[in-house]
């Protein structure tokens, strides 16, 4: 990841090639580095904000964090 993470309220969000992200769990948006690449599966649905289904440092292949 290359862009940048912000707390809003009780929202995590990763901003990745201008694209809002949303993260859902505290503990793995605590974890992300800002200077660190990672392998990120994201989904989204109609009109709701892209949602992280997995994160992995990048080439460190299927771990799920």
């Amino acid at each position: 990841m290359n862009d940048k993470k912000i707390l809003c309220k009780e929202d995590y969000y990763l901003f990745v090639n201008g694209e809002k992200v949303v993260v859902e769990d505290k503990n793995t948006w605590s974890l992300i580095k800002e200077d660190k690449k990672y392998d990120l599966e994201y989904e989204w649905h109609a009109f709701h904000t892209p949602k992280v289904k997995t994160i992995n440092i990048a080439g460190e292949g299927n771990k799920k964090h």
